[in-house]
């Protein structure tokens, strides 16, 4: 099943969601909140017009982050939407909520207006991160006029631990308002098994996929987000491990 990723919701309820994600990762974390950097490519760099770049900030966080990118102190990506459906499902349960979650933004075709100062700025309520860059664009070359783009996603979890029976929000966020978001299980690492909702999973409004209860022997694995529309696909991976309390416990203490 695929769902169409929609706007943002009004700051007010932003903010009010905010408050709610702060409560419930007191009642929540059994470890102290945690945002570092994992892996960063914001480099200073001269492209030539009509080229490609990209830029990436990975972090390792706990509880999971999001991300906003700015360019020239104006906002071109990203989204205030926590793991909330995660946390509400997992009331009065021990959680880990730890694991790497990356975002990037490419741009397909460099022109004059993309030069400037990008900067990545992730948060999960706690702790903040930034990284910026300085993007020089030489040459004259012009970019063919597109009615559509192919989507991009830009952000997306890349690895999650979480406790044996805890419900999982694995992150999946599409730039394009009108691109098609699926999900698949790679089964033994090979087969692509298509998820749709049922009493299993869930794909949120936003391109989240739920998983309703991590288990080690159903559920561990690689999990893969395909955004699509008329233009092209963008794809993802994630992978899901489930830690039995046990253990959870052990690393807590």
């Amino acid at each position: 099943m695929a769902v169409y990723v929609g706007s943002s919701p009004p700051e007010r309820l932003q903010e009010s969601v905010k408050l709610l994600n702060a409560e419930l990762d007191k009642a929540e974390l059994t470890r102290p909140a945690e945002l570092r950097f994992a892996n960063v490519e914001m480099d200073d760099r001269t492209v030539r017009a009509g080229s490609s770049f990209e830029l990436k900030c990975e972090v390792y966080a706990l509880p999971p982050p999001v991300f906003t990118w700015t360019l020239n102190g104006r906002r071109i990506a990203g989204t205030e939407e926590a793991n909330l459906f995660e946390k509400l499902s997992n009331i009065g349960k021990p959680t880990l909520q730890n694991g790497v979650v990356t975002s990037r933004i490419r741009i397909p075709c460099a022109e004059k207006k993309h030069r400037g100062k990008y900067r990545c700025v992730a948060t999960n309520g706690h702790h903040m991160v930034e990284a910026s860059a300085k993007i020089s664009v030489v040459g004259s070359e012009l970019c063919d006029v597109t009615e559509l783009d192919p989507p991009q996603i830009i952000q997306f979890t890349d690895s999650r631990f979480e406790i044996q029976d805890n419900t999982v929000q694995l992150m999946c966020r599409v730039a394009e308002p009108n691109a098609a978001v699926a999900w698949y299980f790679m089964k033994d690492d090979e087969v692509r098994v298509p998820l749709i909702d049922n009493s299993d999973f869930e794909i949120l409004a936003n391109g989240d996929l739920i998983v309703k209860r991590c288990d080690f022997e159903t559920r561990v694995g690689t999990y893969v987000c395909v955004a699509s529309n008329d233009a092209g696909e963008d794809r993802a991976e994630a992978w899901l491990y489930c830690n039995s309390r046990e253990n959870s416990d052990a690393s807590s203490s």
